[in-house]
This record gives structure tokens, C-alpha cells and sequence, in this order.
């Protein structure tokens, strides 16, 4: 059996309400699956400066954390090892809506009415911070 090794990353719930109620950033990623941005954190980086940074390098965006919204946990494997990996996702407003698309990182994007992103995403681990987003921007109450 292969090492186990754990590795961190950040990422948001990136949004805008330029179309008068907000949407919801969402990505292709490489595997032609819909997900929030995210990427590792690099040497001395702040999980909060992680995000930006990422979200900054995939699709060309500036924004504001407004605040935590979880951490999702899950593993993979990865040649001979098992990696272990935690996700830190922060709710972000996005300063403009002009994307510059990282092509070598993301295959497409899409601004998607928050109605309608939980059922837009392809990754089921997002789900717990992509409701709680949902109901940070449409005011309903935090269950």
C-alpha cells in the first residue's frame, strides 16, 4: 500500500449581483466536471490569500472574502499514495464579472443564478458550503 500524504487548499463560493440578484461562479474543471475554484496553498500562504490568488490565476478575478464557509474533506489516490485533502472555501464577491480564463486549468465557466447552484454543481462535497452560501445571499436563516 501505497504513503498517505495531506495537502491544503482554498477556494470560494465566488459571486456577483451585477444581473440585479447574485450568481454564482462556477467552473469545468479539467475532468469536464462543474466546480467551485480552488488551488493549493503555496509556502506561507494564508488559506485566505490562497483563494484570492487562485481565483485571480483561473479566471482572472479580483474579489472580497467576505467570510468562512467550511472546510470539505475528502481522498484520492494519486500514483502510489493516498492523498488526503482539505479545502478551506470562503464566500467572495467578485469586484467585476469580465473573466480571463486559465486554459491549461479550466474548460469553461458559467455565472449561475444561486437558484439554481446547488443543483449546478457535480461535486456533492461542495454541497454543505454551497447551501450555506445560498443562504448567506438569498437571507434565508442558517439551519
Amino acid at each position: 500500500m501505497g504513503q498517505s500524504v495531506k495537502e491544503v487548499s482554498a477556494g470560494g463560493v465566488v459571486y456577483s449581483p451585477a444581473w440585479g440578484e447574485p450568481r454564482i461562479l462556477f467552473i469545468m474543471d479539467v475532468y469536464g466536471r462543474w466546480a467551485l475554484p480552488k488551488g493549493h496553498l503555496e509556502q506561507g500562504e494564508t488559506p485566505q490569500q490562497a483563494a484570492l490568488r487562485e481565483i485571480e490565476e483561473e479566471v482572472g478575478l479580483q474579489g472580497t472574502i467576505e467570510r468562512e464557509l467550511g472546510k470539505v474533506h475528502y481522498e484520492f489516490s494519486r500514483d502510489a499514495e493516498t492523498v488526503d485533502k482539505t479545502v478551506v472555501y470562503f464566500l467572495i464577491r467578485a469586484t467585476g464579472t469580465e473573466l480571463r480564463i486559465a486554459a491549461n486549468e479550466v474548460l469553461a465557466t458559467e455565472w449561475v443564478p444561486v437558484a439554481d447552484a446547488l443543483a449546478f454543481s457535480d461535486y456533492g462535497d461542495n454541497r454543505a458550503v454551497l447551501t450555506k452560501a445560498v443562504q448567506l445571499l438569498t437571507g434565508q436563516a442558517m439551519l
